[in-house]
């Protein structure tokens, strides 16, 4: 039986394997959703089948990840933030199953479906990569999800080629989405938020590839063009929150490029000339030829601002206080899974663990983002090559300040568990140089 085990460990589930199936799975469930929401719509045809077995693949996926992390002796010492992880989700299992098969609360139509999610999308996988995170090659990592954002791009403008004939943004002057009709109805499957999500996430990674690395030429001209392409589709998706966490993540990228780069005059000088002439441009050739007012994000930004003037409130408002009042009257152990209002969840994950766990569940959790934080400052002070990831995980934290739940949000917890584990090894290799 022991040659049975060790003969697995050396074929099937060597480490090089499970660290390329492990970045695969990541891409797949974290940055490709836009590639695989775009099949149905160009071939017209049901979402439903393609959804199942795409998730039927992902299940057999983390499956395998995970026997294969728990046959491997070294897998089973795992990060800091998987006991985080674990610890959280002990808890808010608890709240998730009692409030749904005992008090009654109900979200989605399905009992089957919102489980699968949240056990199974959610912390069955976030687990599995815990367990096998420590064999993922950086390079490899880079490289494979720099490929899959740029194809998750590409598929939305082919996409919106399809369904509006046309790329001009005054034109289709609306929220770009995915619709198929089925039966008369149309069915969204894939939602503004997560195109401009997925440009922010080419843009800033193109950008970083640029600043961060030396590379040739040739591949700094095609980061520049990917990086063209995500603000293209950010826009497209006319959506706030990925556009406020671009800017907040250009800031973060600029100060740690500033950090890194050596200070030399002529360092100063295109510090300020490279700005200044791009601004001189865009007022000379792009702000008098484009009808701003058509354009959804300009108006949906300026909806905001006269808003925030005025003191007019958006649901999302009315979700936040809810939320907030729910853990101020059951401060200890939380009150639900569900804000009370509207019956939703509140759109902040950070607010939701406060409502939902209450200040046990939500300082685990709280800590578990502080502890995070602080790997990213040490890995920038440290100048290690994970600062890239760090990009990623930001704009998962940042995504889901605005939207997203802490039983739905696949990415963030994929990316947690990534970032927690693969910094803690390197902080380990950095230590033993």
């Amino acid at each position: 039986m022991n040659n049975f085990y060790q003969r697995l460990n050396k074929t099937l589930f060597s480490p090089t394997v499970l660290g390329h199936v492990c970045v695969v799975q990541i891409a797949l469930l974290v940055f490709a959703f836009p590639i695989t929401s775009a099949i149905p719509v160009i071939l017209g045809i049901n979402s439903t089948p393609v959804n199942i077995a795409l998730k039927s693949l992902y299940l057999l996926i983390a499956i395998y990840l995970f026997i294969g992390g728990i046959l491997r002796t070294e897998s089973r010492s795992i990060s800091y933030a998987g006991i985080w992880v674990i610890a959280f989700w002990i808890l808010y299992s608890v709240r998730l199953i009692y409030d749904r098969e005992f008090v009654g609360l109900k979200f989605g139509a399905s009992a089957f479906k919102f489980y699968s999610i949240a056990f199974g999308s959610c912390l069955f996988t976030a687990l599995a990569v815990v367990l096998n995170t420590r064999y993922v090659k950086l390079q490899v990592a880079k490289n494979v999800f720099y490929v899959t954002i740029l194809l998750a791009c590409l598929s939305v403008i082919v996409t919106i080629l399809k369904v509006y004939g046309t790329l001009n943004l005054a034109v289709i002057a609306s929220r770009a989405a995915f619709y198929i009709e089925i039966e008369g109805d149309e069915i969204a499957v894939l939602n503004p938020i997560t195109i401009s999500f997925s440009g922010e996430l080419l843009a800033i990674f193109s950008l970083a590839n640029i600043l961060l690395f030396k590379n040739k030429k040739r591949a700094n001209f095609f980061y520049l063009i990917s990086f063209f392409i995500g603000l293209f589709v950010l826009i497209l998706g006319a959506s706030r929150g990925p556009l406020f966490a671009f800017v907040i993540l250009l800031a973060f990228l600029f100060l740690v490029y500033f950090w890194y780069v050596r200070k030399t005059q002529m360092f100063f000088f295109k510090l300020f000339a490279t700005p200044l002439v791009l601004l001189i441009l865009f007022i000379q050739f792009v702000l008098p030829n484009v009808e701003w007012k058509n354009i959804e994000i300009i108006n949906r930004l300026l909806i905001f601002a006269e808003g925030r003037s005025t003191g007019e409130k958006e649901v999302r408002n009315y979700l936040w206080e809810s939320a907030w009042q729910q853990f101020l009257e059951h401060p200890i152990l939380g009150d639900q899974f569900l804000e009370r209002s509207y019956l939703h969840y509140p759109h902040n994950i950070y607010l939701e663990s406060l409502m939902a766990t209450g200040i046990i569940g939500g300082t685990i959790f709280l800590s578990l983002i502080v502890y995070l934080l602080l790997l990213i400052f040490r890995h920038v002070l440290n100048r290690q090559k994970v600062v890239i990831f760090s990009l990623l995980l930001l704009a998962a934290l940042l995504a889901n300040f605005t939207s997203g739940s802490l039983f739905g949000s696949v990415r963030l917890w994929i990316m947690i568990a990534f970032f927690g584990s693969i910094t803690q090894r390197e902080i380990q290799l950095f230590n033993e140089r």
